[in-house]
């Protein structure tokens, strides 16, 4: 049946019970789960290259910034954070920051959006020039002396000096405890003010092997994920882990296991083509892509790209985001664009962005209420089609419109649909049964 957006349909006297999106959050078959049994869908952007340096907070999160962010959503944000900002000297945590940190992710939440937390860092950390992530303490003052920055910036991976600190980080468990004890401090600093919008943590990004072999290192990498979840333990979040970085460069990772049962594999998806700003290789893509999803599937979680963009500069970089979109659609995973600033060549607030901008944040279902069976958006036709097997999850399937206008008509199986804020809030029928919703959207931001 069709109806306009702010008709209700009252097809059965029974509704699923309202219950909205909250935690603890966990995984279950591959996917990330609600405490009501919602599966939740992350799509939304990385905030920001401005957090990467003093004093740690995205300014994209000043002034009108957040009115915005969330004119595009609500999104899922992953939040950056780094070792530096929590824990600058050692032993003493930065309580300034920390509030900082809370109070903007508190703001986050009060306008619906959901956050993964990230400790971030590029080129081992802060001790080296144009770096960021562990604080100065966290390496050997000689190792600081000896580098000398070259470009292209990714080149400094193969100074002598960082690959040394990351040699001796991962080698020295004590110092691996102290950084996922500093996250910790960060996590209960968020949850204390917005626990329900604080969905998962991404334990390190990009690790770097330094001067070892990928598979040697994966053996220290996974020990730390080991030692950050029982640091984590209790937070009721899922933890998104990163294979080292050479995976970006086609490395399989060789994990054996995910840290803890509520974890997600969370790679990032930079394709060569699409690096040379050249983008047109869509089976390449495909064939990451479906690498990415069999890694996740043998370690039993789900797959999260905790970031992924095309350079805007690209002609092909809208085809780009709408292949790889299609493809995580298929099997309701996860992606968050790099980034949301005009800093990076990538920044979706970059002018000339914004075709780019809105392939990216396209309408998703955010939560659905069952089993997903189908989650496909069409960008030609602006329409998203979404298929559940309804089960024990309670509430509603949520959807967001991400600034592609307001839905202007529905068609349902069954159930009632509404207006609701941002959100599109559908209402199935009780029980296991098949639903589905279709909506089409207005296609202008």
């Amino acid at each position: 049946m069709l109806l306009l957006l702010c008709a209700l349909i009252a097809c059965a006297p029974t509704l699923v019970e309202e219950a909205a999106l909250a935690g603890p959050y966990t995984t279950r078959d591959g996917f990330v789960v609600d405490a009501h049994g919602g599966r939740v869908l992350l799509r939304g952007v990385n905030l920001s290259q401005s957090a990467k340096h003093a004093p740690f907070h995205p300014a994209e999160l000043d002034g009108e910034g957040p009115a915005l962010l969330a004119a595009h959503g609500p999104l899922a944000i992953r939040y950056l954070t780094s070792w530096a900002a929590i824990e600058p000297e050692e032993g003493a945590l930065d309580q300034g920051y920390l509030a900082g940190l809370a109070e903007r992710v508190a703001g986050l939440a009060a306008d619906g959006h959901l956050v993964v937390l990230d400790l971030h860092q590029d080129l081992f950390g802060v001790g080296f020039a144009g770096a960021n992530g562990a604080p100065r303490f966290a390496c050997d003052e000689a190792a600081y002396a000896a580098f000398t920055p070259e470009s292209p910036w990714f080149r400094n991976y193969y100074d002598p000096a960082v690959q040394g600190c990351f040699d001796a980080l991962f080698a020295n468990e004590a110092r691996l405890r102290q950084m996922a004890r500093a996250l910790r401090a960060a996590v209960d600093a968020v949850q204390a003010v917005a626990p329900q919008a604080l969905v998962g943590v991404d334990l390190v990004n990009e690790p770097h092997p330094g001067s070892r072999a990928p598979s040697d290192f994966d053996v220290l990498l996974a020990r730390y994920y080991q030692i950050a979840a029982e640091e984590l333990d209790g937070t009721g979040l899922v933890l998104l882990f990163e294979p080292n970085v050479l995976h970006n460069l086609g490395e399989a990772t060789t994990f054996g296991a995910a840290p803890a049962p509520s974890s997600a594999y969370a790679p990032h998806l930079y394709p060569a083509d699409a690096e040379l700003g050249r983008y047109g290789d869509v089976s390449a893509l495909a064939g990451m892509l479906a690498d990415d999803a069999a890694e996740a599937a043998s370690l039993g979680v789900p797959l999260i790209i905790g970031e992924y963009g095309p350079k805007l500069d690209d002609p092909a970089a809208v085809a780009f985001v709408e292949d790889a979109l299609a493809i995580l659609d298929e099997s309701f995973s996860g992606a968050l664009s790099w980034d949301w600033s005009a800093a990076s060549d990538r920044g979706l607030l970059r002018e000339g962005a914004e075709a780019v901008r809105q392939a990216e944040l396209r309408p998703h279902a955010r939560r659905v209420a069952g089993r997903v069976l189908r989650h496909r958006f069409d960008p030609t036709r602006a329409t998203l089609e979404v298929e559940w097997q309804g089960d024990d999850a309670r509430g509603a399937t949520e959807i967001v419109a991400a600034g592609w206008g307001a839905p202007t008509v529905v068609e349902l199986s069954d159930g009632e649909a509404m207006q609701a804020g941002a959100l599109l809030v559908v209402r199935a029928v009780e029980g296991e049964g098949l639903h589905r919703v279709l909506v089409s959207f207005a296609a202008s931001p």
